[in-house]
């Protein structure tokens, strides 16, 4: 089907809240801050939630289609989308107001990215693990058939779904009032693979364009702070990278 354009590459999260009205809060940060991120960082990969992940979802997925409906001149949508587009918005503000109990057929997927080291995938992009667990961005995707917004917060993307098409899902559905978050298999539309390589690709390019006193920079942050860096989830992902893709993958350009 027909790709549409990245809106943008990364969007802070201030952001996005200026965009809300001042009857949605922005749902339900910090229970999914100490309940759900903090603790899958740390290795706990057994995460229980209540409502408050729902909520969260939700408050992301309307903020992202608030900000970023209308800014790529170039989407093109049916008049079924439109009409879509129009419904999510109303009835996730409905929900996050607590007006009704739940987003109905607009629902909430999670989908949480860790390394990996070796794949029968063809083509990646060879900032793959760096782009799955460390970018952030957020766009609204899809195509003749199915739309979503699109939320990557380092290793979690948050998908609303407008126009669910015929696709199969599975695995990654955030229920209303409780659930299990864990490592398992999961099925998604195999389009969002190609998503998932151009908005690497895009990242990879921008990082490529970096001038030198840039690159000096962020190499003088890390030799300031290498303790630190050696530990954390960057230089995993810079490792797995170069693992499956040699040493090159990860050097900057001039270091070939």
């Amino acid at each position: 089907g027909r790709r549409r354009a990245s809106v943008c590459s990364c969007i802070p999260a201030t952001t996005l809240d200026s965009q809300s009205e001042s009857s949605i809060p922005f749902a339900q940060q910090s229970p999914f801050a100490t309940k759900v991120f903090y603790p899958w960082h740390e290795g706990q990969h057994n995460c229980d939630y209540d409502d408050f992940l729902l909520k969260f979802c939700v408050s992301i997925s309307w903020r992202v289609l608030k900000f970023a409906r209308g800014r790529n001149s170039d989407a093109i949508y049916t008049s079924e989308q439109i009409r879509l587009m129009e419904d999510a918005e109303l009835r996730w503000k409905m929900f996050l107001q607590g007006k009704v109990p739940h987003p109905e057929k607009f629902e909430q997927h999670l989908l949480i990215f860790d390394l990996v080291d070796s794949t029968n995938i063809p083509n990646l992009p060879i900032n793959f693990n760096r782009f799955m667990t460390g970018a952030v961005t957020l766009d609204i995707v899809g195509s003749k058939k199915s739309l979503m917004t699109f939320a990557k917060m380092g290793k979690f993307t948050v998908f609303g779904i407008i126009q669910k098409g015929p696709n199969k899902w599975e695995g990654t559905k955030i229920h209303v009032k409780s659930g299990l978050l864990r490592p398992r298999k999961f099925v998604i539309p195999a389009g969002l693979l190609d998503l998932f390589r151009q908005k690497a690709d895009h990242s990879a390019s921008s990082m490529a364009q970096l001038s030198k006193m840039q690159r000096e920079k962020i190499d003088k942050n890390i030799l300031g702070n290498l303790d630190a860096f050696l530990r954390s989830d960057q230089f995993a992902a810079i490792n797995a990278d170069a693992v499956m893709f040699g040493e090159q993958a990860v050097l900057w350009k001039d270091e070939t």
